[in-house]
C-alpha cells in the first residue's frame, strides 16, 4: 500500500510539474523571456524557467 502511495504521488507531482512547465512554456513563448507576475510603469517581475523571479526594465 505504501509503494503505490509512494508511486501515486510522485506521478502526480510529475503531472502537475509538466502542467506548470508547459503553462510557463506558453506564455514564455508569448512574452519571449518568462512569466509576467507584475508590471508597473519601467518595470516588470518574471518568473522565467527555471523558476527564478527576474526584475526587468521594460
Amino acid at each position: 500500500m505504501q509503494l503505490l502511495n509512494n508511486y501515486l504521488s510522485i506521478n502526480l507531482r510529475k503531472q502537475c510539474n509538466n502542467a506548470v512547465s508547459n503553462a510557463v512554456m506558453r506564455v514564455n513563448a508569448v512574452h519571449g523571456t518568462g512569466y509576467i507576475v507584475s508590471q508597473s510603469k519601467g518595470w516588470s517581475i518574471q518568473i522565467n524557467y527555471l523558476g527564478s523571479l527576474m526584475l526587468l526594465a521594460n
